[in-house]
């Protein structure tokens, strides 16, 4: 099972996965390739400036 639920006011996501098919640092690497921070794992600079506008600090 996995599940992911977004929260827009403190801007979180809490992800639920299987931990046989994944790990928390490959779900952390994910989402920084997207350009956003997770946890302690920084966007890399290409990645956050594709983001749109409205999604940067």
């Amino acid at each position: 099972m996995r599940k992911v639920k977004i929260d827009a006011e403190t801007n979180t996501i809490t992800v639920t996965y299987n931990s046989k098919k994944t790990n928390l640092e490959e779900i952390e690497k994910a989402i920084a390739l997207s350009g956003f921070k997770a946890n302690d794992v920084e966007p890399t600079e290409e990645a956050y400036n594709s983001l749109d506008g409205c999604c940067k600090k």
